[in-house]
């Protein structure tokens, strides 16, 4: 049987030491980094990483790649595409724990390199695993922005099933398209 191993994924190092903000609810634990505004942790409390009890609690966050909730958008030259990964972001919040009912809010603030106020608001439900993210990037004239969530599909055989491309939930149902049937095309300008 496929083992599905936990990987760190590669993270830059910046000269600023880097902060970090745990949300904990009865549902999960997520931590969020000062270093890119990313979250690092967003472990599952009532899942497990395989069927055996004694297994470690499933997190969510374990891709080779980027961590989840990067910014990317163009350069105000337009011949390059920017990102928050070296952005060092202020981390605004409320209570570290909260319960069924009660929610939480923080507020990531920093710099692009082109000088773009980011804020980035995440909302914590403390009985739901949705997670709101709120993006604004001032200073800069094209409205296109891209947040990424990335993770390791598990190969074939594995009893781990995973989507490779878009997905968006619409009424209560998961409408997806597989990366392998997305046809290229040119951005809307």
């Amino acid at each position: 049987a496929a083992v599905q191993t936990e990987v760190t994924p590669e993270r830059p190092r910046l000269a600023t030491p880097e902060q970090t903000f745990t949300v904990e609810t009865g549902l999960y634990k997520a931590t969020v980094s000062s270093w890119g505004g990313r979250l690092v942790d967003f472990t599952l409390k009532k899942f497990r990483l395989t069927n055996d009890p004694k297994s470690p609690l499933l997190n969510m966050v374990h891709s080779q790649g980027e961590l989840p909730l990067g910014l990317q958008w163009p350069s105000k030259s337009g011949s390059k595409v920017l990102d928050d990964s070296r952005v060092v972001y202020t981390i605004e919040g409320g209570r570290h724990r909260i319960h069924a009912g009660e929610d939480v809010e923080l507020v990531l603030k920093g710099e692009g390199p082109e000088g773009e106020r980011i804020t980035k608001t995440l909302k914590f439900l403390g009985n739901s695993y949705v997670v709101d993210l709120d993006v604004s990037v001032k200073g800069r004239s094209d409205a296109r922005l891209a947040i990424s969530w990335t993770q390791e599909v598990a190969g074939k055989g594995s009893r781990f099933a995973g989507i490779d491309g878009p997905a968006v939930l619409i009424d209560g149902k998961l409408k997806a398209k597989a990366a392998a049937r997305l046809e290229a095309s040119e951005p809307d300008r």
